[in-house]
């Protein structure tokens, strides 16, 4: 087998649904030298079956006894990584052009960057059209590859981007994928990226579908925000952080965010599961929850109007 140009980090566990049109969209990359490596991390449907049923010697499966998370497997496939490129793919997802990573690498190549990244098709399950691309719900509009620094990455909030990453730059600086943070995983990483001093580029051509499915998120809205205030709070306190007083200003803001939402989904979540009684005790302990609702009507009624209406074509 030929030295990989990029290794593609695929952790896997119970998507053997989906997993083969992930696994096919890296194989049938034009840029051929590729390992694909997948973790499975304690499935007990048909995933790993599905896996061993694919000939191709650019496969290698890894298997984890047990389900230890998406960092513990995204790490285990780092630490097997012969390429020059660890390319991030999670199993329920795809790449949308047969030519994204050729065109990521000499991109990369092209900049001397340590990340290069770019823009996402949001796509519900089911369907064969996406509804969005992540660039465009951030209100990011860019027309050209565009450097990232701290302050873009944090304003924008790009945790969600599914990048290249030089592998000596990992190995070189330490960096791995947090085992104790089950759902911002990605956002840290990429903040630890960005403090070590890496070069991420990122550009505006969606060429990665991100598949959007009830169930891949197991977690309540709440839960969510713990983790995200743990993380904000963590790089507040951060001495390499406070260097940089833009950035602390935007993670300020950023707390302020989550606190909102949290004051806001207080009320939601159990109103969504129809506790009434819950709903209404939280209200009275939220009194300026109209307000907060009445913020985000114009956002709900876009959210669902798009996701109704809106049919962008994914590539052929």
């Amino acid at each position: 087998m030929m030295t990989p140009q990029v290794s593609v980090i695929m952790p896997a566990f119970n998507t053997g649904r989906w997993i083969r049109q992930a696994i096919q969209s890296a194989l049938d990359q034009t840029l051929t030298e590729v390992e694909i490596l997948v973790v499975d991390d304690g499935s007990t449907d048909d995933t790993v079956a599905v896996v061993e049923g694919i000939r191709d010697e650019r496969v290698r499966l890894l298997r984890q006894p047990e389900n230890r998370g998406l960092s513990a497997a995204r790490n285990v496939a780092l630490d097997h990584a012969q390429g020059t490129w660890a390319a991030i793919l999670d199993s329920d997802d795809w790449f949308a052009r047969r030519d994204r990573l050729a065109t990521l690498v000499a991109l990369g190549a092209a900049h001397n960057a340590d990340l290069v990244a770019d823009d996402l098709y949001l796509v519900e399950d089911g369907k064969d059209c996406a509804w969005a691309m992540m660039l465009g719900r951030k209100a990011l509009h860019l027309r050209e590859p565009t450097w990232v620094d701290l302050p873009l990455f944090v304003k924008y909030d790009l945790g969600p981007i599914k990048p290249l990453v030089r592998v000596a730059f990992l190995r070189e600086r330490g960096i791995r994928y947090d085992e104790t943070l089950p759902i911002t995983q990605d956002w840290r990483f990429h903040m630890e990226c960005l403090l070590s001093g890496a070069r991420l580029i990122l550009s505006p051509e969606p060429d990665y579908a991100y598949r959007m499915r009830p169930g891949s998120l197991s977690r309540s809205v709440l839960a969510v925000l713990d983790e995200v205030e743990t993380n904000l709070r963590r790089y507040l306190g951060d001495e390499r952080v406070a260097a940089h007083p833009e950035v602390v200003a935007l993670l300020q803001e950023k707390l302020a965010e989550v606190r909102s939402n949290r004051r806001y989904y207080r009320v939601m979540a159990p109103l969504k599961e129809r506790n009434l009684a819950r709903a209404l005790a939280a209200a009275i302990r939220t009194p300026d929850f109209p307000w907060l609702f009445a913020l985000r009507v114009a956002n709900i009624v876009d959210y669902r109007v798009r996701r109704r209406l809106v049919k962008l074509s994914l590539p052929g």
